[in-house]
């Protein structure tokens, strides 16, 4: 069955149309990793380099080629419409029809290599915040990593705070029970008690089972939950590219 020359070119008009939203979201793609990189994926890298990056940078770099091929598509279709029947689009449609293909093919991989970052890096972040923690006093970029890490989430420790009570020794042995300021609630009216966290005050009539004046919640499940977030977000995102792009190839076929 061929096509009437009407008929492919309701078709045409309608690709038309729906790629500019296309490529409308796989710009968005490209400005939100670089967004997640510079935001969240500086404080990942800071604690399990360089998984705060990768995604990103891939998923950035696949949907600045895919604007490209868009555009081409949506010149080739530009041109099919030209009153002038010596231009020949049949083979730039066919090379278009394939390079949709075959970012199909790389957004899926991409969202497949995604879900799997975000079960690795699980297991990494727990490693790569004690690691930090434990370097706090004698190293300064895990110093400034895990000040960052608790003033971007208000939390504090890996699991808790008491966490912090043990360090900088790694035997389990109780230290002191200080914490370090970022661990201060910007919630509270109090004056922040990061030293003797369990010890009454008299001066500012402190009680530590009462009016604690820092972050109860750990850091590493809320930054899980933050990555998991961003993931779903971009899977989300790309699912919906790839459904378009097979439309557009389908209809092309």
């Amino acid at each position: 069955m061929y096509l009437t020359w009407a008929s492919f070119n309701n078709i045409r008009m309608l690709m038309m149309a729906c790629m500019p939203v296309v490529i409308f979201y796989l710009i968005w793609l490209v400005n939100t990793s670089e967004g997640i990189r510079s935001e969240e994926g500086t404080l990942l890298d800071l604690v399990c380099w360089p998984d705060g990056n990768a995604i990103p940078v891939i998923i950035a770099l696949g949907s600045i080629i895919a604007v490209v091929i868009e555009l081409y598509g949506l010149y080739q279709l530009f041109k099919a419409g030209l009153p002038k029947r010596e231009y020949d689009v049949t083979n730039g449609l066919f090379y278009y029809v394939w390079a949709l293909i075959i970012m199909i093919i790389i957004f899926l991989a991409i969202m497949f290599y995604s879900g799997l970052q975000s079960t690795i890096i699980r297991a990494k972040i727990k490693g790569g915040i004690t690691k930090a923690m434990l370097r706090y006093s004698s190293h300064l970029p895990s110093k400034v990593a895990i000040d960052r890490l608790q003033t971007r989430f208000h939390c504090c420790g890996r699991v808790n705070f008491q966490e912090w009570f043990f360090i900088p020794c790694s035997n389990h042995k109780f230290v002191s029970d200080n914490v370090p300021y970022s661990c201060c609630s910007t919630e509270e009216l109090y004056p922040c008690i990061h030293h003797g966290v369990t010890q009454m005050g008299t001066i500012y009539k402190y009680n530590p089972a009462t009016q604690l004046t820092i972050w109860n919640a750990g850091c590493e499940e809320k930054l899980i939950s933050e990555m998991m977030t961003v993931s779903w977000r971009f899977n989300a995102v790309m699912a919906l590219i790839i459904m378009a792009m097979e439309i557009d190839s389908g209809k092309e076929c």
